[in-house]
């Protein structure tokens, strides 16, 4: 589109065509510098919230990431889970809740907090080899070390996990305050060139 405007027969096109150039620049700038701001608060409030959910520690933490794109007319985010390998890639179950039973076998084996060796699922550590089935006084079902008899893993025949992550909650309040700070930044940017 070209723009041209006369006044008093002054040709001020050229003007305000170099003025809309240096200024397209300043708002393409802006709109850079805010998709940036906004991808790291999302970055940093998503972080937050996986740690205040429990014991997730910076493996869990470092698991989504924001994205900056752009094109000649667009700057966009894409906000995204990256978690390939367990227990990270059921990040899902922690972002909707699950309610959870076991498919062929009896129970889902539990680890005793704090119980050493107990960050391998039961069939790993060994199990009928290494470990005995016990139940306590209270019927729960117990898997125990064969050799130091300690109890090792409890026994469920379900589970219900709620929510415990707020991903695209976070995602969503961000993404609304990306405005007001394209906002501030074009008005700090426009004042700056003055």
């Amino acid at each position: 589109m070209e723009i041209k405007t006369r006044l008093a027969g002054n040709n001020l096109g050229p003007t305000i065509k170099k003025n809309m150039d240096r200024l397209g620049g300043v708002v393409r700038e802006a709109a850079r510098e805010a998709a940036e701001e906004t991808a790291e608060f999302m970055e940093a409030a998503v972080a937050d919230d996986i740690e205040a959910a429990g014991n997730f520690g910076e493996r869990w933490q470092n698991i989504f990431h924001v994205d900056v794109h752009e094109t000649q007319r667009t700057v966009w985010l894409d906000a995204v889970v990256r978690a390939d390998e367990p227990p990270m890639s059921y990040w899902h179950v922690f972002e909707y809740g699950a309610h959870i039973v076991p498919k062929q076998a009896k129970y889902l084996w539990l680890p005793f907090r704090g119980a050493e060796g107990t960050d391998v699922w039961p069939r790993v550590y060994g199990y009928p080899d290494n470990l005995f089935y016990a139940e306590s006084a209270r019927g729960t079902p117990l898997l125990g070390d064969k050799e130091s008899k300690e109890w090792k893993y409890f026994g469920l025949s379900e589970v219900t996990i709620p929510k415990k992550f707020h991903i695209h909650e976070i995602v969503k309040e961000e993404a609304a305050k990306a405005r007001e700070a394209f906002k501030r930044i074009l008005a700090e940017m426009m004042s700056a060139e003055k």
